[in-house]
């Protein structure tokens, strides 16, 4: 699931910046487009190279690690919130995406839906921990900084990490013979992403002044 939801995620970034060039006047440069057309070729190489989800839920020890890792959010939430900006966005933006990706792992690894399964499981802790930390601080990156450059550093720690896992972990793989392919696609996408966190701190299009008043005796007033 990881693996094959990695385009969509990683797109979102793509029609965020899209918008923005239509409802907020901001303009891009032949870098950022570049970047664009990037992140469609890496979308497409992924695409093409996914097959099947793992069914491996990890132990019972990872599960507990998922606890930990979102509980450790909340103190790299709050050093990132402590940096200059533009860093302070990235960042923020970052450990939100590391948060929604916990969740979203958190949430797979489960092996069943049945109320003692989720008073019991740590996982289930982890997700929720995880969920409210990521809305928290993806907020406050939104806040202090540009709305594309925190999106694109969420969905990088949103995918990276979990995909990476879903591999290693869980069982996760491509069609045979296609690992170069998901391999270079992933990284691709990625670049493209971080290309595009830079168009978050271009400023819209500059207006024209307004007219300066005509004077009343010109007027005849």
């Amino acid at each position: 699931r990881d693996l094959h939801s990695f385009p969509t995620r990683r797109s979102s970034d793509l029609v965020t910046a899209l918008l923005a060039t239509r409802w907020f006047g901001m303009r891009l440069s032949g870098l950022e487009w570049g970047s664009v057309a990037v992140v469609c070729a890496g979308l497409a190489m992924l695409g093409a190279a996914a097959q099947n989800e793992g069914a491996g839920h990890g132990g019972h020890g990872f599960h507990y690690a998922l606890l930990a890792a979102a509980l450790s959010l909340l103190v790299l939430g709050i050093a990132a919130g402590r940096l200059p900006d533009p860093a302070r966005t990235a960042a923020l933006g970052l450990v939100s995406g590391l948060g929604f990706g916990t969740m979203g792992t958190s949430i797979r690894v489960l092996p069943s839906l049945s109320l003692g399964t989720l008073l019991t499981d740590p996982a289930t802790y982890a997700a929720a921990v995880a969920g409210i930390l990521a809305g928290w601080f993806y907020a406050a990156a939104l806040q202090r900084g540009g709305v594309v450059a925190a999106t694109a550093m969420m969905l990088i720690g949103e995918t990276v990490p979990p995909s990476v896992i879903g591999v290693v972990l869980l069982g996760d793989h491509t069609r045979p013979g296609w690992v170069p392919v998901a391999a270079a696609g992933f990284a691709i996408a990625v670049a493209g992403a971080l290309a595009l966190a830079r168009f978050g701190e271009i400023k819209p299009a500059p207006q024209e002044p307004p007219a300066a008043p005509v004077p009343a005796e010109v007027t005849g007033a």
